[in-house]
């Protein structure tokens, strides 16, 4: 069946270019050359329980790039940490295959994809919680800051909590969940309180 190209709808996203040494530091790390032909690169951030205990905005940790191809034998997706761990070393790079990737990808698609976002221009960024085990992607709505804003949007697609996971959520109802969360480790991780 032929479709005429006026009534495909793709997602507005906005790329925002690697630093070209982090992508230098993936191409190199893979054994690649600049020819290597990426799926997409994305800013890779962070939150951790005690920024979601802080009733004010939530501005994620900045911590490298994430870069996904395809090869002869599947997906690969690199990470590239933004500074060395060391003063003076080296940047962190590390390569993954496999079934969370393969779970990343649909995810991807999933998120181009999805009609409530179909028309509205965004940066796609990943967002992880790791204590909580929820990796997502950030929907970043336009103008671009490092506020986790009223209209971002966030699709879990790893997440133990079925709130969460693989439904494009408003960044409010996110949050309300995910602090919820994070009280309750918090809790669970405090040491027992002496009489």
């Amino acid at each position: 069946m032929y479709v005429p190209i006026e009534s495909v709808t793709t997602m507005p996203m906005t790329e925002i270019p690697a630093p070209d040494a982090l992508k230098r530091a993936f191409l190199d790390g893979f054994g690649a050359d600049d020819s290597l032909q990426l799926n997409f690169s994305l800013p890779v951030y962070a939150l951790s329980l005690l920024e979601l205990g802080n009733p004010g905005p939530i501005r994620p940790t900045a911590l490298g790039w994430q870069f996904l191809t395809i090869d002869q034998t599947g997906v690969v997706v690199g990470e590239v940490s933004n500074e060395p761990d060391d003063p003076g070393g080296e940047i962190a790079i590390t390569l993954t295959r496999g079934t969370a990737i393969d779970e990343a990808w649909k995810a991807y698609d999933a998120v181009k994809q999805h009609p409530e976002v179909l028309n509205e221009p965004i940066e796609l960024r990943r967002l992880r919680i790791s204590p909580l085990r929820i990796d997502a992607f950030w929907l970043k709505a336009l103008p671009s800051d490092d506020v986790l804003g009223a209209g971002d949007r966030v699709y879990p697609f790893v997440a133990f909590d079925e709130r969460l996971n693989s439904k494009l959520l408003s960044a409010p109802d996110f949050l309300t969940i995910v602090r919820e969360l994070a009280a309750k480790a918090i809790v669970q991780e405090a040491p027992p309180h002496r009489v």
